[in-house]
């Protein structure tokens, strides 16, 4: 089982298992792979899941057993990552019991969106550029940065320089 792992567990280890290989994934099908509070907040959308899935090969592509939603709207970033933790943990313990209580799991008939975003799909939003639209300068500072992660910047003669938004007071 993974559960928030920063690790990609190797496809010869789940071979190995005896049971199911299972995955909680901190976002719904439409967002595979990392960023995908990220994405979420880029593309405005007002409602989100987590997803619990069999492991394969691939980053989260696995069969899904289940997908959690709820609702973001009017919630920032770091209100959108607690609010999946919570209901992550819920549908932990909820179909966990469900699958030690009758040894089997039955699958969701639904399927992930696109293939797994990768931490060169998410840094390339990082760079913010002086021709873009101050609205999408914003949307992408408040979707985007994260204390003790990466942040967005401008290059300006060669020179990065990064955004750090002012504390509301």
């Amino acid at each position: 089982m993974s559960y928030l792992s920063p690790w990609i567990i190797n496809h010869k280890i789940l071979k190995r298992t005896k049971f199911y290989n299972i995955n909680f994934h901190p976002g719904p099908p439409k967002y595979p792979g990392i960023g995908c509070f990220n994405f979420a907040l880029l593309n405005n959308d007002n409602s989100y899941g987590v997803t619990m899935h069999l492991m394969n090969k691939s980053v989260d592509s696995g069969k899904i057993i289940k997908t959690q939603y709820f609702s973001i709207k009017n919630l920032n970033l770091i209100e959108i990552i607690d609010k999946s933790y919570d209901e992550m943990f819920k549908l932990f313990t909820k179909e966990i019991l469900k699958i030690l209580k009758t040894k089997k799991i039955n699958l969701s008939k639904e399927k992930w969106k696109r293939t797994a975003y990768t931490r060169k799909d998410l840094n390339k939003l990082l760079k913010l550029n002086l021709n873009m639209k101050p609205k999408e300068i914003t949307n992408r500072i408040n979707a985007l940065y994260y204390q003790g992660y990466p942040n967005p910047y401008f290059t300006i003669n060669n020179k990065k320089f990064y955004v750090i938004p002012e504390k509301n007071s």
